[in-house]
């Protein structure tokens, strides 16, 4: 398999999906008209979806990750103590909102690290947190079958990626033993996003105080460093 280069490796990340706020989701489109993501509660806790008139229909919180299916679809995923929760929802049926402004929001008790929202769901899955390394089946609802493949980086018994192939009802499970077997200051450094180059066909990485990598076809370790920034 040829490796990206760097160039083209950061052009395939800057349009992947990682974790809120850190990573700019595009904005989805209601009954043709854009809605808008700004920042919540402070700008590291969430990431708020508003229409034109500042009521606030869905709440992106800390560590979500969102990417657009479609141009008023929304794919959102998150992990949370048991399961990695997988929604769709088409942003036309977000016509319910939480609060009717930023200001009001804050009284409405929303919880900061929960994905929230009123209307517009499509579908939810959840996959277990705890699965082991390998390829598991997993049944997925046909709407989800839009997407080809995602890459959702799962942590607690270490780092996996979880290789999400809705179109092939599996789930293939990675340990990152480049990461879990090395000396780097966990929770100060991490992998943050990894997306498949598309002219090498390579999956690339970013890791947070890391830099750019290209994982090898094992899925489970590094081959080449294209960038690194792990200067203190």
């Amino acid at each position: 398999m040829a490796s990206p280069d760097l160039k083209d490796a950061v052009a395939a990340l800057s349009g992947a999906p990682g974790p809120a706020p850190w990573y700019a989701t595009p904005s989805p489109l209601r009954g043709g008209d854009p809605l808008r993501w700004c920042a919540a509660f402070n700008q590291s806790i969430a990431n708020l979806l508003i229409d034109a008139a500042g009521a606030v229909l869905f709440v992106l919180p800390r560590y979500a990750c969102a990417q657009l299916v479609k141009p008023s679809e929304l794919l959102c995923w998150q992990q949370l103590e048991d399961r990695i929760a997988i929604r769709l929802f088409d942003t036309n049926g977000f016509r319910d909102p939480i609060a009717n402004s930023l200001s009001d929001l804050h009284g409405k008790g929303v919880v900061q690290s929960r994905m929230t929202w009123n209307s517009g769901l499509l579908c939810e899955v959840g996959i277990p947190c705890d699965l082991s390394a390998g390829t598991h089946k997993y049944v997925f609802p046909s709407v989800l079958k839009a997407t080809e493949e995602l890459f959702i980086l799962v942590t607690g018994d270490g780092t996996r990626v979880y290789h999400v192939l809705p179109r092939r009802n599996e789930v293939a499970v990675y340990p990152q033993d480049w990461f879990n077997k090395a000396d780097y200051d966990f929770g100060y450094q991490w992998p943050t996003a990894m997306v498949r180059e598309a002219r090498s066909k390579a999956v690339v990485g970013y890791g947070m105080r890391l830099g750019v990598f290209v994982l090898d076809s094992t899925l489970r370790n590094v081959s080449v460093w294209l960038r690194k920034d792990d200067v203190f």
